[in-house]
């Protein structure tokens, strides 16, 4: 004998099934983390981690894995599109591959600052257009390939220092055109070539310190910038760079410090709204 469920029974049922869905996926945490549903962040910080905790609930806009024993691998966050926030500061990363963060279109901050990242590959951030902070600092970084930053429409700041860079990485930091603060301190970098800094027309902020084998500005280093703050401190500058301080019509605040500069006169050939 066959039976038929009313239509309001059904309704009933598939509401309840919802409703407890919402429920279950509200209550979850990852074991060894903290939830809190009202800021719907998840903070595994120091936890000693070997993998991606399971259970993220899916709504987490807030994701804190630092101080573990992490890596990324590709599909690790395809539950959690939702995500605004990501600090993975202090793992065991070596390399973001291509596609790894795919699907995190709503990012807006990513922290990977104090791992072990050697390169930067083509292409590794290429779905985070809504990313505007990204902070790989304390890394062992010898090399961006020109097509890393390729996607990231968005970015603003962006923090590079203390990494084994030698070289200013111009053709990768050519396409991040809305970028307005860029951190490039502690860095073994001798020489800025002409155009270093080229399509970076928003960039306002600027630092070069703790450069210490940097003794010369190059007249077009600076060249195509509208910066309003410079910061060249702590280098082996040894006279005033004035050529390549007249490329910067709008520079406010210049701050030369701790450099050898030994013409004391050289601030004469700067306009004196810009010194």
């Amino acid at each position: 004998l066959g039976f038929v469920v009313a239509p309001h029974h059904c309704h009933l049922l598939l509401g309840g099934a919802f409703l407890f869905i919402l429920v279950s996926s509200a209550l979850s945490c990852p074991a060894r983390c903290e939830c809190s549903a009202q800021t719907k962040s998840v903070s595994c910080h120091r936890k000693r981690l070997p993998s991606i905790p399971e259970g993220v609930p899916i709504e987490t806009r807030t994701l804190d894995l630092s101080k573990n024993k992490l890596v990324l691998e590709p599909g690790c966050f395809h539950s959690n599109l939702a995500l605004r926030s990501l600090n993975f500061r202090s793992n065991q990363l070596k390399m973001v591959l291509k596609g790894v963060l795919s699907g995190l279109t709503n990012l807006t901050h990513l922290d990977l600052s104090h791992n072990g990242l050697v390169i930067l590959m083509d292409h590794a951030f290429q779905d985070l257009h809504r990313l505007t902070f990204l902070e790989v600092a304390n890394n062992q970084l010898v090399y961006i390939t020109p097509r890393a930053f390729v996607g990231l429409t968005g970015i603003q700041r962006l923090n590079l220092e203390r990494s084994n860079l030698t070289e200013v990485p111009t053709d990768a930091l050519s396409h991040l055109h809305n970028l307005v603060e860029l951190r490039m301190r502690f860095l073994s970098i001798a020489f800025l070539k002409p155009f270093s800094f080229k399509r970076l027309s928003r960039l306002r902020h600027l630092e070069i310190d703790f450069w210490p084998l940097l003794e010369t500005l190059p007249p077009l280093s600076l060249h195509g910038l509208n910066l309003t703050t410079l910061f060249i401190t702590n280098t082996n500058l040894s006279a005033f760079p004035g050529a390549a301080l007249r490329n910067l019509p709008y520079l406010t605040h210049l701050n030369l410090s701790y450099c050898l500069l030994l013409d004391s006169l050289c601030f004469s050939l700067f306009p004196a709204s810009q010194r």
